[in-house]
């Protein structure tokens, strides 16, 4: 187990060195706000839903500088890489190896993307598998703790939780406390801060004006059947199948969570207009690729196993064997494939760590953060308000949209915009008076413009 945990750590932080890139939109907020939460200074005036973990991860990696938001992307990669190696684990304890193969395969093929860019639910993931599999080895306070951090994560894992702690936990005195402390803990965590900021359904709110969502339970059942092609959905459902028929227990549970994730998600769009982003979903995914690859190996087992006794080789070796090889012959191409097509894939990924270096570079060429600061209010557009609040060492909230003297303005050159986007990566851009703000200094795509009185224009 640590020798897994050690592995996962060291990948994700060897993945910076190959796989540079810059935090979302999100990410840059909880930057922010672990820096101010370090500092006792927390400001939720603006910005994305509040999530408790990651700001508390953040909070411990503000001292660090410059250097937390790279290592903010280890920890969201170091909880992709424990979604891989515990799928594989979940898989292979319930239909051997090629089933584990099976699993991480589907799983590179969907998210990888999405993990190299900093979004905290393949941590989430990372850490459900990991309480599975601590469960399953019996160690309940384990997957208690990584259960309740999952929960910190997205409000979708709470339901699980209660029924986790009502159902085993509370059977067990010395894990009755602790149960219902952390059960107590979650919604505070998660309410308290927006509670204390003055609107406690600031981020409720939030999460309900996603872009790119859609409340419609439909389209959220429809959203978690497209991230998986259909030969994927098959095989899990095969797999579930001979589950049943089987009586196997633990593969019947994970169905019953896929499904059961899905179910949540419809329901918070029914009662609260919640709206199903696919990344939301992405806990039924990885349950449905460890699902699927274990219907792939039962499958090709009893095909093997029915075909070698037809042939009249030994029963068990003939089976192992043919069932080895079947797998083989349709993992092998999907890898090669996959592997081909990674390349053009995450080249917005390393697109984005020179878009946001270029940031500091304009910062720093117009005299730093703190002279900037002193020049008045800071402007930028929505979209690009965290990484500049960042950048500048203000709160989100003071990083304004619409310009105004005396102040100062960080945006993308609009002649620079669609060479931007040419890396798929969208950008919005500040529209104002040239004049009004003349530039004072740029780097790459990034420019500042200042309109600043007096002794406040002054360089250093």
């Amino acid at each position: 187990m640590r020798w897994i945990v050690a592995g996962c750590a060291a990948g994700a932080l060897l993945s910076l060195l190959y796989l540079p890139s810059a935090p979302l939109h999100d990410q840059w907020a909880w930057l922010v706000w672990g820096r101010e939460v370090a500092h006792l200074q927390l400001d939720l005036g603006a910005g994305p839903a509040w999530k408790p973990l990651p700001v508390m991860i953040t909070a411990l990696l503000s001292p660090l500088g410059d250097a937390a938001p790279e290592l903010w992307l280890a920890v969201a990669r170091f909880g992709g890489f424990l979604a891989l190696a515990f799928g594989f684990r979940l898989a292979a304890r319930i239909a051997g190896w090629p089933a584990g193969a099976v699993a991480v395969i589907v799983l590179l093929s969907t998210w990888l993307l999405s993990v190299s860019l900093g979004i905290a639910e393949g941590l989430m993931v990372g850490l459900l598998l990991w309480a599975i599999d601590r469960h399953l080895d019996g160690h309940r306070g384990h997957a208690l703790l990584l259960a309740f951090a999952a929960t910190l994560i997205r409000p979708e894992v709470w339901p699980f939780l209660a029924l986790y702690a009502g159902v085993f936990l509370l059977r067990e005195p010395r894990l009755r406390v602790g149960a219902i402390v952390l059960l107590v803990l979650t919604p505070v965590l998660w309410l308290a801060p927006d509670l204390l900021s003055g609107d406690a359904m600031r981020s409720s709110q939030q999460a309900q004006g996603i872009a790119g969502s859609t409340p419609d339970p439909g389209v959220i059942v429809r959203r978690a059947l497209d991230l998986l092609p259909w030969p994927v959905h098959l095989a899990a459902l095969a797999g579930v199948v001979e589950a049943v028929r089987r009586r196997h227990p633990t593969a019947v549970l994970l169905a019953a969570a896929a499904a059961g994730w899905v179910v949540v998600e419809v329901v918070l769009s029914l009662v609260a207009g919640y709206q199903g982003v696919a990344r939301f979903l992405y806990p039924t995914l990885a349950l449905e690729a460890v699902l699927a690859g274990v219907g792939v190996a039962w499958t090709t087992q009893l095909l093997a196993r029915s075909l070698s006794a037809r042939v009249g080789r030994p029963r068990i070796t003939g089976a192992r064997a043919l069932s080895v090889g079947a797998i083989a012959v349709v993992l092998v191409p999907l890898a090669a494939w996959r592997l081909e097509r990674l390349s053009s894939e995450l080249a917005p990924t390393t697109a984005r760590a020179g878009f946001y270096a270029q940031l500091g570079d304009a910062v720093e060429r117009a005299g730093g953060a703190e002279r900037l600061r002193g020049c008045g209010v800071p402007f930028s557009s929505t979209a690009q308000a965290p990484a500049v609040a960042w950048k500048l060492d203000v709160p989100i909230a003071r990083v304004r949209s619409r310009p105004r003297s005396p102040g100062f303005v960080l945006r993308v050159a609009p002649d620079q915009r669609a060479r931007i986007e040419s890396n798929v990566l969208p950008v919005q851009t500040v529209t104002l008076r040239a004049a009004r703000f003349p530039r004072t200094a740029n780097a790459g795509a990034w420019e500042v413009r200042e309109s600043c009185s007096g002794q406040l224009a002054q360089r250093r």
